[in-house]
């Protein structure tokens, strides 16, 4: 069981990174295109604290 549970900690810290890296061109290309730093730094926060909740949930489900 805990092999299981580690395995999907794992799953979740790579997908979690996969997402944080998707963030960080999603803001690169924002910036680019010349949206306000305040309004990147609140869209910013906002989609960090899904992913945070999005791992919470499905880590609590297991």
């Amino acid at each position: 069981m805990g092999q299981s549970r580690k395995r999907q900690q794992q799953r979740l810290v790579k997908q979690a990174g996969d997402l944080g890296q998707e963030l960080v061109q999603v803001i690169e290309e924002l910036a680019r295109r010349g949206v306000d730093s305040q309004v990147l730094l609140h869209f910013a926060i906002g989609l960090i604290l899904e992913i945070l909740r999005a791992i919470e949930e499905e880590s609590n489900e297991s």
